[in-house]
């Protein structure tokens, strides 16, 4: 069956998600807090941004062979902002999307980053939605870990046994059902978690639901006084080819974003085709020609 994931009733979520990634990177990247975000900052030209999340500790089988192996990409989120209409919309990529990678033919796209790194993975994704991607930000997924820890852990209402032991990146997943504080290890299990029928879209709910309750966290009044700590974090754990200035532009515009109906989210049309998320050329070709006119007008 066809899965689109537009749900207006998650709006509230998917502005929690997207604000802690964009003010996660902006905070720890560059410490916002030591610069002066003036009006004049803000331009109107539309941008996309490919966000990216990965475990560079997770062994792959090419990094057995090559310890300087690119990882598998774990989460990609196709971000499409518009300054001119204070509109963002999001599209969550599963990453077992089984598409054509330029010079290699059809496969994961999470193995692009393997195959060609992240030029390679930009280059896959643009040319199956034919949007032109113009920067990426990359969080790892340590850093996450490491960042939950530092705020004390996080609560999160674990909806089922949570059982996984993965032989080549050597890490277990071990969870109970039930509400309880998941500590920066516990996490990750929680997000990493996908041996289920819905498999990699039931784990991009959950992702949304940790995002919306991380961001939740850092909002706390004491958290908000370890951003120097967090600022630590950020130079080892997140990776960008923004500017000082556009991401600035960026926090300043989020910032305006009405969180009720300045966002929008969707996952890439498809269907499931044995082990693989199969998308739907039809499906995702009228997406983007939903989006083009309204987001990517230049």
């Amino acid at each position: 069956m066809p899965y689109t994931a537009k749900d207006p009733n998650k709006k509230l979520i998917l502005a929690g998600i997207f604000l802690s990634i964009f003010l996660i990177v902006a905070v720890i990247t560059y410490g916002i807090n030591r610069y002066v975000i003036k009006e004049n900052l803000i331009q109107k030209k539309p941008m996309v941004i490919l966000l990216i999340g990965m475990d560079r500790n997770i062994l792959t089988p090419e990094s057995h062979d090559n310890p300087k192996a690119m990882p598998r990409t774990d989460v990609l989120i196709l971000t499409f902002i518009n300054p001119a209409r204070h509109n963002i919309s999001l599209i969550s990529i599963p990453r077992d999307s089984l598409v054509d990678i330029p010079g290699h033919g059809l496969d994961r796209i999470n193995d692009a980053s393997v195959i060609g790194g992240y030029s390679l993975t930009k280059k896959a994704i643009a040319q199956m939605t034919g949007i032109r991607i113009d920067r990426y930000a990359e969080v790892n997924f340590e850093g996450f870990a490491k960042l939950i820890d530092l705020l004390g852990g996080i609560e999160m209402n674990v909806d089922k046994k949570m059982r996984y032991a993965d032989e080549y990146g050597k890490f277990t997943i071990d969870l109970d059902p039930g509400v309880q504080m998941l500590n920066g290890d516990k996490a990750l299990q929680y997000v990493r978690f996908r041996n289920e029928p819905l498999g990699d879209i039931s784990r991009v709910e959950r992702q949304r639901k940790l995002l919306h309750a991380l961001y939740r966290k850092l909002m706390q009044p004491d958290n908000l006084l370890k951003i120097p700590r967090i600022l630590k974090l950020g130079e080892q754990y997140v990776k960008t080819d923004l500017s000082t200035q556009e991401t600035l532009r960026l926090v300043s515009f989020v910032k305006q974003v009405n969180p009720q109906n300045g966002f929008q989210s969707y996952t890439l049309p498809g269907k499931f085709y044995e082990v693989y998320w199969q998308p739907d050329p039809t499906q995702v070709s009228k997406l983007m020609g939903q989006l083009k006119p309204h987001i990517l007008k230049k």
